[in-house]
């Protein structure tokens, strides 16, 4: 295939800086075999696989060879490369057959991938390919990929259901090349048809087969594989893809690579689920084709061996094993990568259990689980032990399944997040009939959990809760309770409190772009904090005084808008991030987040992306009558910008 191409010499159309200090100097390697210096920046509308390249007013769009006298204007036809990287620029697919050491034939997909690098140290091209394949053996029905990496090695993998990675990985718009993976725009693939025509052969031997046909992606792609190549002049080829309009008419349209390797990629991942695991069909017939789907791209890493072993034929004991799976590892080791996820306290819990319950699924628990992210709350219940198989299926006969899984998501990050912060199944039940998840404005999980914290600290009776009915009943209890926990609190505590923050002076008083984080320092202004933004921080006082937690008031400057952080205190003072409150317990703007999360990489304190409380959500925000309004706010933001970068371009005049 010929190809040209064009090399940023001086990078001044890929990075900001070179484009401002550097003279531009573009090398063109014509498809003609001439190559010749540009010394101008080259537009966007030439370049076939590069949209972010920095344009000027000198940018050029007529480019002539001047060997061969080809005009590129507007083609949209030069690819851009990478110095010193592998480019990814042409793709064939093709089959072969062949007989194995055993004398069984095997039928082979091959897919060579053509790769181009520009070498700045001899300021010249060089071209290299390798080739990937899947191996389909006729006889013993076992399917290999083989994946070449260049210098990174090579990997061969037998493809089973539930491990489909390498499977998505060949037919993938993606490339990985230096170890990193890269979107190929305008790669050329030659051999789909190819392709399909192997993948066609394959699905001879799919059970069900008349079954999964009827799924009308695959029904487009058998009734529209057919591709054809077309001179277009200009050493271009163009590619067609032949469509049936539905009206017995065959018309002509341009290929799009991308959307036919999808189909591909689609089709290989169904056939060869179901050739690994032929009672996958199963979930099929009865959960409908998006959650089949959904489950067979799913990552289990659930041995073949383990369902045979289970005799999991019929689909409800295949949704048991997917779920229960993970915790026959943690019977053993209980140290897998979800329980790296808990507080240690909870791990703890975990290790003390001398078997973690196994989650039979009854028909009543296997209709309502409507979607492959239920699997995972699910596996999360079992691992945590909050419900059980009754509590469950009581659950499904009173509650709607989508609100049940939603609020069950919570609960599960509350527990692996904050180790006091366990409900039982009553507690849950209350929770869900008063309408809890319904309550966007407040934290629920907090209030609920603070009410129950401020009941025990008083020696009340925990049960107290179960008499609330409504949101405003809550509210009122959980103020109530705080305003006598404070009322009785020993004065001395003063002393302990001061005593057990003042290590904390270097994270003290610090502002990380307008936001001030100051370290609460008294007893005085951590009653005075729980007040003025309605919340509980108070509460966490005798943590606080025995050296386990810490909270620090962050205010921005600007805005001033106010939230409270806290954070766990561990051996030697080192911290962890537990939450983030705003008003009412609210949610922070994005401003705050982004400043606490610099503000914890900075001073080495330990958070966790996934905390819900350092994800942006414009809904759950809510302001006290004096912060500046969103409006006022972004322009002064956009006013300081633009005087800076007035005071920036005059100072580079200056020099």
């Amino acid at each position: 295939m010929k190809q040209t191409f064009l090399v940023d010499i001086k990078k001044t159309m890929t990075n900001f800086d070179s484009f401002m200090n550097e003279s531009d100097r573009q090398k063109l390697f014509c498809r003609c075999g001439a190559t010749q210096i540009i010394n101008a920046k080259i537009k966007k509308s030439i370049i076939k696989n590069q949209n972010n390249i920095i344009e000027d007013e000198d940018s050029i769009d007529d480019v002539f060879c001047d060997n061969c006298m080809e005009n590129y204007k507007n083609s949209k036809s030069i690819f851009f490369l990478d110095v010193d990287n592998d480019n990814l620029f042409h793709v064939e697919f093709y089959r072969e057959k062949y007989f194995n050491n055993n004398k069984e034939e095997v039928w082979r997909l091959n897919k060579r991938n053509h790769f181009v690098r520009y070498v700045e140290k001899n300021e010249n091209i060089n071209f290299n390919d390798n080739v990937d394949f899947i191996d389909f053996n006729t006889v013993s029905n076992e399917i290999n990929i083989f994946s070449n990496h260049g210098n990174n090695g090579n990997e061969n993998h037998t493809v089973n259901f539930g491990n489909m990675k390498f499977v998505n990985n060949f037919f993938s718009y993606l490339c990985e090349m230096e170890s990193e993976k890269k979107i190929q725009s305008n790669v050329v693939f030659d051999g789909l048809q190819d392709a399909f025509c192997f993948l066609k052969d394959v699905g001879e031997f799919v059970v069900d087969v008349d079954e999964i046909m009827k799924i009308y992606s695959i029904k487009v792609l058998y009734k529209n594989s057919e591709i054809i190549k077309e001179d277009a002049g200009n050493n271009t080829i163009k590619y067609y893809r032949l469509i049936d309009d539905g009206y017995g008419e065959i018309i002509k349209r341009e290929l799009c690579f991308d959307n036919y390797l999808d189909s591909l990629r689609n089709l290989a991942v169904i056939y060869f689920s179901v050739i690994s695991f032929s009672n996958i069909t199963t979930i099929f017939l009865t959960k409908k084709y998006d959650f089949f789907y959904e489950l067979i791209n799913k990552d289990l890493n659930i041995p073949h061996s383990t369902f045979k072993k289970e005799d999991a034929t019929h689909p409800h004991k295949i949704l048991e094993v997917i779920i229960n799976n993970y915790n026959t590892k943690l019977n053993n080791i209980k140290d897998d990568a979800e329980t790296k996820k808990l507080t240690k306290e909870t791990k703890q819990i975990l290790k003390q259990n001398d078997k973690i319950m196994y989650l039979k699924i009854s028909p009543i628990i296997f209709k309502n689980i409507n979607s492959v992210s239920n699997l995972n709350t699910m596996y999360n219940i079992i691992l945590l032990s909050i419900v059980s198989k009754e509590n469950l299926e009581y659950i499904f006969s009173k509650f709607d399944a989508t609100n049940f899984y939603s609020f069950m998501d919570k609960i599960i990050e509350n527990v692996k997040n904050n180790n006091d912060r366990f409900f039982s199944f009553e507690h849950i039940v209350h929770m869900m009939e008063i309408g809890c998840q319904n309550w966007v404005e407040n934290d629920y999980l907090t209030l609920y959990s603070d009410t129950l914290r401020t009941a025990r600290l008083l020696d009340m009776d925990s049960n107290i809760i179960f008499k609330i009915k409504t949101k405003h009943e809550l509210i009122s209890l959980h103020d109530d309770l705080t305003a006598k926990f404070n009322s009785i609190k020993d004065k001395k505590k003063d002393e302990f409190y001061k005593k057990a923050v003042s290590c904390f002076k270097k994270i003290n008083e610090l502002v990380i772009d307008d936001v001030k984080f100051s370290v609460i320092q008294n007893l005085e202004l951590l009653n005075k904090e729980g007040v003025k933004m309605h919340h509980c921080i108070y509460t966490y006082l005798d943590s606080i005084c025995d050296g386990k937690y810490i909270a620090i008031h962050v205010e921005h400057t600007i805005s001033n808008e106010r939230a409270t952080a806290g954070f766990y205190r561990g051996s030697s003072d080192k911290l962890t991030f537990d939450q983030f409150k705003g008003y009412y317990n609210s949610r922070p703007s994005k401003y705050l987040i982004k400043s606490l999360i610099n503000y914890c990489e900075d001073n080495d304190i330990t958070f966790n992306h996934s905390n819900s409380d350092l994800q942006i959500n414009k809904s759950l925000e809510r302001k006290m009558s004096d912060y500046m309004s969103d409006e006022k706010f972004e322009d002064y933001l956009l006013k300081r910008e633009k005087e800076e970068a007035k005071k920036h371009k005059r100072k580079k005049q200056t020099v």
